[in-house]
């Protein structure tokens, strides 16, 4: 295991996350409303189901009663006794005594319904606000998150330079043989110069400025240099 893989197996900084606590308070704060709203919805869709067969029930009775009406208004028609519906009657009243308690449950609905759904309106308002705020809470603990990262980052930076130096340094020892004595053919070690592992702002809050970050540019290829250097007279170097 080596420099580079020593430093990703750290595990990284989660000390006090503030901002990912801030999202998480406002997640739950959120969720709580969510369930508030379900629980108003489930009394919202009773009552209407209470309303709905009040209203049923009632058209049952209607039905019931116009039924008895015909058949002793047919019997009287036709100069006869009266049938007996004594079935028909007992069938009415239980309907009548079933709407009786559906109209009760309906009227108490009525009264709550408008507060209820008046509710929901403020819950999905307050809902509304909170999304605003959440994606700037998000914003904060993705940075946060990212920003968890910065020893890591910074150390394998640290450690994927070091190693290229040396890696490039080699490539340019045997790339000078090949220009000046037309040896072989060319290993890239000129790729070294696209070589960039960015640094993102937070993690480098003082850059500097054109003309230095020129000459740490400078500078670092020169180390490259002298890594061909250290490694030639090294592989010459008597035994």
């Amino acid at each position: 295991m080596n420099a580079i893989t020593n430093v990703f197996g750290k595990k990284r900084d989660t000390t006090n996350p503030p901002a990912l606590k801030r999202l998480q308070d406002h997640l739950d704060l959120d969720r709580g409303i969510v369930k508030q709203s379900e629980v108003i919805s489930a009394r919202i869709r009773q009552i209407k189901t209470d309303l709905k067969r009040a209203d049923d029930l009632q058209i049952q009775v209607q039905a019931a009663n116009r039924a008895i009406a015909a058949a002793e208004a047919d019997d009287r028609y036709h100069q006869r006794p009266t049938r007996d519906l004594s079935a028909e009657r007992k069938a009415l009243a239980d309907i009548e005594n079933h709407l009786k308690r559906a109209s009760e449950a309906a009227r108490v609905g009525h009264l709550v319904l408008d507060k209820l759904q008046a509710d929901t309106e403020a819950l999905s308002r307050k809902r509304a606000e909170l999304r605003v705020t959440r994606d700037t809470l998000l914003r904060e603990a993705a940075i946060e998150e990212a920003e968890s990262y910065m020893g890591q980052y910074l150390a394998a930076r640290e450690a994927m330079i070091a190693v290229a130096h040396k890696a490039f340094g080699a490539l340019l020892a045997a790339d000078t043989i090949t220009k000046e004595q037309r040896v072989g053919v060319f290993q890239g070690s000129g790729l070294y110069q696209d070589l960039n592992i960015p640094l993102p702002p937070a993690f480098n809050p003082n850059p500097l400025g054109p003309e230095a970050a020129q000459r740490a540019r400078n500078e670092d290829l020169a180390q490259v240099g002298r890594e061909a250097e250290t490694l030639v007279n090294a592989l010459l170097a008597e035994r």
